[in-house]
Formats: C-alpha cells, sequence, structure tokens
C-alpha cells in the first residue's frame, strides 16, 4: 500500500508540474508535451491499480480520481492549442490523483452490473468536464482578444466554440446511454426508487445539455449564455455522483 500511495503522490506532482509548463507557456514541442502527459496519464493509472489491487473498492476518492483521469485523457486530443482548458484538467487530475490516500471507504467491489452502467457515466462526466474547461478557455480567450493581447497562432474564437459543443454533444449523448442502462438495471430491481437524489440531478443535467444544444442549434446561442448553461449541467452533474 506503500508503493500505491507513493505513486499517487508522484501522479499528483506531474500533473501539477504539467500544469505549472503550460501556465508558463514551456516552449516544448507539442509531441514532447504529449509525450510528457501520456507518462503521468500512465503513471496515474497505474496508481488507481495498485490502489485497487490493495483494496477493492470504488468509493469517493477512487471515483473522483478515476474521472478525472479519464476526463485529462480524453480532453487532451480535443484541446490542441487550448491551454488554459488543459491547464484546468491537469490541476484537478492531480488534485483528484490524492483522492485513494485522502478519501477512503470500505465496501464489497462492484458487480459488473453497476460497472455496465457506470462506464458511460463516467465518460459523460468526463466529456462535461472537458466542456466546461474548453468554455473556461473560450472566456479567456475572447478577454484577450477584447484586449487585443490575442496570443499569435491561437485558435479562432468560432474553432474554440464548436470544440466545445462538440464536447457537450459527446456528454449529451453518453449521458443518454447512461439513463437507458440505468432505466434497465431498474427495471430489473423490485425495490427499485425513481424520484432519489441520483436519478433528479441525472435527468436535470439532461435536460440542461438538451437545452444548451437545441439553443445552439435553433438560436445560435454562445458566448455568456452558453457558458452558464454548460456550467449548470456540469454542477447538476457532478450533485448527481459526487452527491449520492
Amino acid at each position: 500500500m506503500i508503493i500505491a500511495h507513493l505513486t499517487s503522490i508522484a501522479a499528483t506532482a506531474g500533473w501539477l508540474a504539467l500544469a505549472a509548463g503550460l501556465f508558463w507557456r514551456v516552449r516544448a514541442g507539442g509531441n514532447a508535451l504529449t509525450a510528457l502527459a501520456l507518462g503521468i496519464m500512465g503513471l496515474h493509472g497505474l496508481s488507481l491499480i495498485l490502489q485497487w489491487r490493495g483494496a477493492a473498492r470504488l468509493d469517493f476518492g477512487m471515483t473522483a480520481s478515476l474521472f478525472m483521469l479519464t476526463a485529462a485523457a480524453a480532453g487532451w486530443p480535443l484541446t490542441r492549442g487550448q491551454w488554459e482548458a488543459r491547464i484546468v484538467l491537469a490541476v484537478l487530475a492531480g488534485l483528484a490523483g490524492l483522492g485513494p490516500i485522502l478519501f477512503r471507504g470500505a465496501g464489497p467491489p462492484p458487480s459488473p452490473e453497476l460497472l455496465a452502467h457506470l462506464l458511460p457515466a463516467m465518460l459523460a462526466y468526463a466529456f462535461a468536464l472537458v466542456a466546461l474547461a474548453q468554455f473556461v478557455n473560450l472566456q479567456v480567450a475572447e478577454s484577450r482578444l477584447k484586449s487585443g493581447k490575442m496570443e499569435k497562432n491561437a485558435p479562432p474564437i468560432l474553432a474554440l466554440e464548436s470544440s466545445c459543443f462538440r464536447s457537450v454533444a459527446a456528454a449529451f449523448a453518453l449521458l443518454t446511454l447512461t439513463l437507458a442502462t440505468g432505466a434497465f438495471q431498474a427495471a430489473l430491481t423490485p425495490d427499485f426508487r425513481l424520484w432519489t437524489h441520483k436519478n433528479i440531478f441525472a435527468a436535470l443535467t439532461w435536460l440542461v445539455f438538451c437545452a444548451l444544444l437545441i439553443g445552439r442549434r435553433l438560436r445560435g446561442w454562445r458566448g455568456r449564455s452558453a457558458r452558464i448553461w454548460a456550467a449548470a449541467g456540469f454542477i447538476f452533474l457532478a450533485l448527481s455522483y459526487f452527491g449520492s
């Protein structure tokens, strides 16, 4: 278990070092940064494997760490040239890397049926977090553009905005799949309760993302309105998973 803890700490240090490098705009090539990020992701994944081997569990710490690792891994190829988005993802993944150490719970390992439901849920959370990080990046880019401090070779604002909504669409599709698998499991559970904290907030998240995509399609939502809706959807999703 000591080795598992040390690996988790090393992964956290790696993520935070990467975030610092991104913040200070370390002039490393794109391939070098990607190789470094992949190495840190591998170290983070190894820490989770070692923690799991020490005690098979899916408590708050393990779940948070796994979610953030998934978000960082899914978001890295989607945030090329988006420095602030990558900084947000790296910092959150680094902080979550300590989750299995700081928040240890007890209980039996999850069943295969539960894992089948959690997989799309985890991916939905990951893409929602990526979208939120991209909206933060978009806000910073718009502020720099208005102040005349836009960096050279920065992605166009419209390209950044389209990238944000692609992540929202992916999160919405995965959340739809999550709700479908949850409904299937509920049909097999005699004592299933519909109006639970998790179900209510998951449904609210689905409605918010649906409204955001429809508003974007029909009314051209963008800017502050889109960011508020995206933030609300992510908050509801976080409350659904981590508040349960």
